[in-house]
């Protein structure tokens, strides 16, 4: 296991924690949405950080990730302590969930860049790929609750049980494949 490798295993205990903490916070029956905001943002930052010691970002989508984090980290200030807004998400949740879809995709087009011919045994190509399933399966959902703020009765009780029940399965999509990186030894 390499330097790189075990900081990632790290990150696969906190996040094993998080999902306890946010899980939870679910059954002592408090609202997960702050939480899970907040856990976005800070593994947004972390994948930033991570993906460019793999192999560095090119200096503008650095520069257009650091901007964006910033911007988002302003905007949650501004509407939870400023504005004091009592809506349950955000509109920035959205965003964080596309930018985490075109960051695994940048990455895991990067190690199909690295002219190896089997790319799969990359545990980067591993963990991007669990990332762009992950919010791939998510985002819909997470784009939707905007949406379906119309919705009346029965249509909005099967949305949230198939919202709950595509966001275990990608948990456990996620996690599964996490696990899997660490079988790769580059």
């Amino acid at each position: 296991m390499d330097k790189h490798q075990f900081i990632l295993f790290l990150y696969a205990i906190f996040l094993v924690v998080v999902q306890f903490f946010d899980s939870l916070i679910v059954r002592l029956g408090y609202t997960n949405i702050v939480f899970f905001e907040a856990f976005l943002i800070v593994e947004l930052i972390f994948f930033i950080w991570f993906y460019n010691r793999w192999k560095p970002y090119k200096k503008g989508f650095l520069a257009f990730s650091l901007i964006f984090v910033s911007a988002l980290l302003v905007i949650e200030y501004l509407q939870y302590f400023v504005y004091q807004n009592q809506k349950e998400v955000s509109y920035t949740f959205p965003l964080i969930i596309i930018f985490c879809v075109v960051q695994s995709a940048v990455m895991l087009l990067k190690t199909f860049d690295l002219n190896e011919t089997e790319f799969n045994k990359n545990y980067i190509f591993w963990i991007a790929f669990a990332r762009l399933i992950y919010f791939m399966a998510i985002l819909p959902f997470n784009i939707y609750f905007f949406i379906g703020d119309e919705l009346k009765g029965e249509i909005l009780r099967i949305y949230r049980y198939t919202d709950a029940t595509i966001n275990h399965l990608a948990n456990i999509t996620l996690n599964t494949l996490l696990m899997y990186s660490f079988r790769c030894r580059n």
